[in-house]
């Protein structure tokens, strides 16, 4: 089990500007003992509000000493399906069988669909009152990870996030840590954290070339990777890609990015994808700059943060389109197999 520390919420700094329909924050906590490397990941384990933790307690019967319990040791906005299986065994025979559907295993989309439609105090106004010995109805909280936005070396006793608010089923429910840190959580406040290492999505020793692919929230390891390689003065390509919305709401670190580009330490490449007629995201960026970044990757490493269904995919297309357009397309795979296989083509997508 993973050792769990108690950190402080030292600041909270939203990123995004004017009328930005997203909720992005820098989130700053005390390191406490942990030791971290840029890359590596921090689990947050986000608690309950109040006003979900007063909801469930109505249906525990004598639940009043359960409050600071339910808070921070158990999920109420995630349905169990123990927790279905006890309302069918609680209903009548028509919702019954509907519920039996619901649960079986070929049901995963029926499932989810339900899952969206309800929490735990909703299901519990359903079944009526539980004893505390049937808690384990409602599954135990879990951690939440993050990829580390700083570096430890220029940060000795802090750690920072980069964290957007998440949303889903149409804006009606929010994401549990997301919500936690950035609505519930106050400065001051102290948040029950864990450290989890990120073998596999570290630097590169020496000068080596890096090229860096991080739109939106993935971003955050990469700050730590470039305050890392500042501190150290190295030599090498710094080549960020960075992507969002739009420039002027959107553009996360935008002081600290564009000093740097100033100062030539940093290459720098924008894909703000509403800021004109037609969408442009980071993949387009990669193939207006085809000759540079094929010379880098064949030579360099390739670090990509970011949404897996769609970003990653995109970026992995194109990368595959222009080693092909190059090379032909059993070399071109030959490249990338070799890439990864030596380490120098990481993901770290979610």
């Amino acid at each position: 089990m993973d050792n769990i520390y108690t950190s402080t919420l030292k600041q909270k700094e939203k990123l995004n500007k004017g009328d930005s329909e997203k909720n992005t924050h820098h989130i700053v906590l005390s390191a406490e003992e942990i030791v971290y490397q840029p890359g590596d990941i921090l689990q947050v384990y986000p608690e309950n509000s109040d006003e979900l933790v007063e909801k469930t307690i109505k249906f525990i019967k004598n639940g009043e000493h359960l409050k600071e319990k339910l808070k921070k040791e158990y999920d109420l906005s995630r349905i169990s399906k123990k927790l279905v299986q006890k309302l069918a065994e609680n209903t009548k025979k028509a919702e019954k069988e509907l519920l039996e559907k619901i649960l079986s295993p070929v049901s995963i989309v029926a499932f989810k669909k339900f899952s969206l439609d309800n929490d735990v105090p909703t299901l519990l106004e359903k079944i009526g009152m539980i004893e505390e010995d049937e808690l384990d109805l409602i599954d135990k909280m879990s951690p939440r990870s993050y990829s580390i936005a700083s570096c430890q070396s220029a940060f000795p006793d802090e750690i920072h996030l980069t964290v957007a608010l998440s949303t889903f089923h149409k804006g009606k429910r929010k994401g549990m840590a997301s919500c936690f840190l950035l609505e519930n959580a106050q400065v001051g406040d102290k948040i029950r954290v864990s450290y989890k290492p990120h073998l596999n999505f570290r630097l590169p020793s020496g000068d080596a070339n890096v090229i860096m692919i991080g739109p939106g929230t993935g971003i955050a390891p990469f700050i730590g990777f470039i305050q890392e390689r500042l501190l150290r003065n190295n030599r090498g390509l710094n080549w960020l890609y960075f992507g969002e919305r739009r420039e002027r709401e959107d553009f996360y670190y935008k002081d600290f990015l564009k000093r740097l580009e100033k100062d030539r330490f940093i290459r720098l490449d924008t894909a703000f994808s509403r800021d004109q007629e037609e969408k442009l995201y980071v993949q387009d960026r990669i193939e207006e700059n085809k000759e540079d970044f094929l010379k880098y990757i064949e030579r360099g490493y390739l670090y990509v943060c970011g949404d897996a269904k769609k970003m990653a995919r995109s970026v992995d297309k194109m990368i595959l389109k222009l080693l092909t357009e190059k090379h032909g397309e059993e070399k071109a795979r030959e490249i990338i197999d070799e890439m990864k296989l030596s380490g120098r083509y990481r993901q770290d997508v979610y």
